[in-house]
């Protein structure tokens, strides 16, 4: 039976030198979806500190706001990746509730978003580890704060232990609790958070297929960390 797996993007612990690559001159092939629904192919540059998109079709450049776009995607080349940003309602710690692109790191009923911070103070760094070839993995704890949407509402990822794993558990009961100890996951580390999202949100989804589909009754489907 072929695995089930649910999109586990662990590239979004790459190093914050990739976004060294969204310099205003530099434009990458992507898909930007208008509030409509309609899909433009072109070149999308994203600006990081403005919060502002261009795409380039034919020769002509038009920028784009969250209140204007659903989402956008785009081939970040020099690092082999595809990034994707959608405009959400974003209001983690205020009442009142703004428009801005977040990025997508895990697809599912959990959905997990980034947003990067202190743009300017992380990159020589940055940059001297990706000349070095060395992973920065300290980046990711200092250029990007993450966040998860539970029920429309956006969280941020750092109250994992005591907001959103007591949640998961009651759901997922005590085999979800003896996987976390066998595999010595740890509530306060970002790489873990991300597998025991990604874990759920793949339960969830197994459990919804199988709801749906009486014929599913049985099978075997198994869980993949790769």
């Amino acid at each position: 039976m072929k695995k089930l797996l649910i999109l586990f993007t662990l590239w979004c612990l790459q190093p914050a030198y990739a976004q060294l690559s969204n310099n205003p001159a530099i434009w990458h092939p992507g898909t930007l979806v208008l509030t409509s629904g309609t899909e433009i192919n072109g070149k999308i540059n994203y600006d990081l500190k403005t919060g502002v998109v261009q795409l380039k079709t034919a020769g002509l450049v038009k920028a784009f706001t969250p209140y204007h776009v659903q989402s956008f995607r785009f081939v970040e080349e020099q690092f082999g990746m595809m990034r994707e940003f959608m405009a959400c309602s974003f209001h983690p710690e205020s009442r009142r509730t703004s428009k801005s692109f977040l990025e997508v790191v895990l697809k599912g009923p959990l959905m997990v978003f980034r947003k990067q911070e202190n743009y300017a103070k992380v990159l020589p760094a940055a940059l001297e580890e990706h000349v070095e070839g060395q992973p920065a993995l300290f980046d990711y704890k200092t250029s990007f704060t993450y966040y998860v949407r539970v029920n429309d509402q956006f969280m941020m990822l750092k109250k994992f232990k005591k907001s959103i794993f007591p949640m998961m558990a009651r759901q997922l009961g005590h085999e979800f609790m003896e996987l976390v100890q066998e595999k010595k996951w740890r509530l306060y580390a970002l790489p873990d958070q991300l597998r025991l999202i990604n874990y759920y949100n793949y339960q969830q989804a197994y459990a919804s297929t199988v709801e749906r589909s009486p014929a599913m009754q049985g099978s075997s489907y198994q869980y993949s960390e790769q």
